[in-house]
């Protein structure tokens, strides 16, 4: 960003922030625009994947998560299993039964971002705990299938979670 910034006055920094809050709001409205037509060309032409283009060309400043949820609900779009983008959608029937409300819902309100709620290591240790008793589930289940390709991704032992809840019990 080239523009110098320099002390300003009140009436000044009042009009900027309403300029940053309109260009929001203008922003919010172009992207439900871009999204619903998204959906259109897609029940239209069998194109979707001018979603991901929408959601990549956003970037970091705007509510992605929203906005693929937003899809996923009204375009009936499908997300690839590592979560790299969409790779299906459910058809053009899907969007025209869905486009009503697609037009009403605007795409910001899912996945609202929640600000910073603090961090509790007892909490995370007992997700972890969860996470790591359904992967070594999904790793035994593997190997007694002969599934040594999925086994071998899926890094946690018995033990380790016994040590996890050994430091849940001292905490």
């Amino acid at each position: 960003m080239a523009k110098q910034f320099s002390y300003t006055s009140k009436k000044s920094v009042d009009q900027l922030i309403n300029t940053a809050i309109n260009s929001s709001n203008t922003m919010r409205k172009n992207v439900q625009i871009a999204a619903v037509h998204i959906l259109i060309h897609a029940a239209k032409c069998g194109d979707y994947t001018k979603a991901q283009t929408l959601v990549d060309g956003l970037g970091q400043g705007v509510n992605a998560r929203g906005l693929v949820e937003w899809f996923i609900k009204f375009g009936g779009l499908t997300v690839s299993e590592d979560a790299t983008g969409f790779d299906g959608w459910q058809g053009k029937e899907y969007i025209k039964k869905n486009l009503d409300d697609a037009k009403s819902k605007m795409w910001f309100e899912f996945k609202p971002q929640n600000p910073y709620a603090g961090f509790n290591i007892v909490d995370a240790v007992t997700k972890t705990i969860t996470s790591a008793e359904k992967a070594l589930g999904k790793k035994n289940k593997a190997l007694a299938e002969g599934d040594n390709e999925t086994a071998e991704k899926i890094l946690v032992t018995q033990d380790e979670i016994n040590q996890l809840k050994k430091f849940l019990k001292a905490a």
